[in-house]
């Protein structure tokens, strides 16, 4: 007998709930006392209400795409990282004595603190008419005799000298002519037991710091794979500060701002940076570190950041809201074309950004990390150099090379001893991994389902197969076509 007639949906639920490989489902269908029924009805509902109230843990879990950290030490040969040196005077002294608008901050200081120029070196106190006191016109910013207090005498007064003859120079070469070179700052100099030269530093200029040297210069051919660790393969100099060319009234320390960051990559000198002082060997043992970060949608790290770091990003940050908000830039590459360079006339304006950025009331582009980081662990010793049976000889040897003679110099004074070296060949990999993945959320969905109802992907297709049959059984017609019966030959 074959028939098209629509089959009843109590009928299709009961077959199903007889051939299903689900738990449970058949005691609703089966023979049994209606109270046992209950119960199973119960346990069902329990078990799926389970399910899905865990299901649903399970994926909000997975949307917050959680990462672990995974931590690598590698021991190989390693690649000697970039050093770059500042010495803590920006100009030498002889040199700003040709500039005028240096020159007038200095005479200005120098009224206002009532303390002569002449005894820092042959600089005559000019402008007679102002020596016995009033005010002092510089760069249309007047100073008043008696009215800085310490604090605004260790940063305002620096800062606003650095600006004033910021104004009067038009590019990046006039700061260099006015700096140390790097051929009177480098007195020796060796790197794994060879001699360098201070050809092998190149000159570049910090924001901060302005005059830096870095070594090694990008086209070097010297190879710095270093094989061992320790001070006899590392870079070892000895920098002359040369304290009698410090700018009086604007240079509070003296010293080397030594910074240490991945081969040719950009330094970070201001946040990262030391200190090294004269009259003392100060030895830094380092180790490298590299974390890596996830992108989006595991985190948020800039795989092509233009920073390097984040603390630059936020100090280009900084500098961007002074130029918006100042009408001047105190950069002297100026990257946002501001039309005016800051001179002291600007500090409050200036002074009042940072505090609002401190505040949390100025905020610019969002500062996000380098899915890259590569930094150093640093381990700094610090002992007093040279020794007083030591200092003697150091002297002559020094004066008896011409090209690097320093006559009778203090040496704790003005030389710094300063050593670069590994302290171990290892290199600590930090990396961010998915701790929770597609799989695994199929993997754990699928665990609860089989606790609770027993349920695998082919009880999921018979429920499929079961939804499939009852929409084309809707289509079927309730009377159905006629019956054909087959009379037997017999006539049975």
């Amino acid at each position: 007998m074959t028939t098209n007639k629509r089959i009843p949906a109590s009928q299709m639920l009961g077959d199903f709930a007889d051939n299903t490989s689900a738990h449970g489902v058949r005691k609703l269908h089966g023979r049994g006392h209606w109270l046992f029924k209950v119960v199973w009805l119960l346990l069902l509902l329990t078990a799926t209400g389970l399910i899905l109230m865990q299901v649903w843990q399970l994926i909000i879990q997975y949307q917050r795409r959680p990462v672990t950290t995974k931590t690598t030490i590698n021991t190989r040969s390693l690649k000697f990282p970039s050093v770059t040196l500042c010495n803590l005077n920006p100009f030498k002294y002889s040199n700003i004595k040709s500039n005028e608008f240096a020159m007038a901050a200095l005479r200005s200081l120098s009224r206002t603190l009532n303390v002569s120029l002449e005894q820092f070196g042959n600089t005559s106190q000019s402008d007679p008419e102002n020596d016995g006191g009033g005010e002092v016109f510089v760069d249309d910013v007047v100073t008043s005799r008696n009215t800085y207090s310490v604090s605004q005498f260790l940063t305002q007064a620096p800062e606003e000298f650095r600006m004033d003859t910021l104004l009067s120079l038009v590019d990046k070469t006039d700061i260099r002519a006015l700096a140390q070179p790097v051929s009177e700052l480098i007195v020796s100099c060796t790197f794994a037991g060879s001699d360098c030269h201070h050809s092998e530093f190149s000159w570049i200029y910090d924001l901060d710091y302005m005059t830096c040297y870095q070594f090694p210069r990008e086209n070097s051919t010297r190879s710095f794979d270093v094989y061992n660790a320790g001070q006899l393969f590392g870079l070892s100099l000895i920098l002359n500060v040369d304290q009698k060319e410090y700018i009086p009234f604007v240079t509070p320390s003296a010293g080397i701002r030594v910074a240490i960051h991945e081969f040719d990559s950009p330094p970070n000198l201001m946040q990262k940076g030391l200190t090294a002082p004269p009259g003392f060997e100060t030895s830094i043992g380092i180790r490298p570190v590299v974390r890596i970060h996830q992108p989006a949608p595991y985190g948020n790290c800039e795989p092509d950041n233009p920073h390097g770091d984040i603390q630059t990003c936020q100090r280009s940050c900084l500098e961007d809201l002074i130029e918006n908000e100042c009408e001047c830039s105190r950069r002297i590459d100026n990257p946002n074309n501001t039309t005016y360079t800051c001179s002291g006339g600007q500090t409050d304006c200036i002074k009042e950004v940072i505090k609002k950025r401190q505040e949390g009331n100025l905020t610019c582009g969002t500062c996000q990390i380098s899915c890259r980081e590569h930094d150093y662990m640093r381990r700094l010793s610090m002992t007093t150099w040279p020794s007083d049976h030591h200092d003697m000889a150091l002297k002559a040897v020094i004066n008896s090379n011409k090209e690097k003679s320093l006559g009778d110099i203090d040496t704790r004074k003005n030389l710094v001893s300063l050593n670069v070296f590994f302290s171990e060949l290892t290199e600590e990999i930090v990396q961010e991994v998915p701790a929770y993945m597609w799989e695994n959320l199929l993997s754990d969905i699928g665990g609860q389902l089989g606790l609770w109802l027993g349920i695998s992907v082919l009880s999921l297709c018979e429920a499929i197969e079961l939804v499939l049959l009852m929409i084309g059984n809707c289509f079927k017609s309730k009377t159905g076509n006629k019956v054909t019966h087959v009379t037997p030959i017999d006539g049975k």
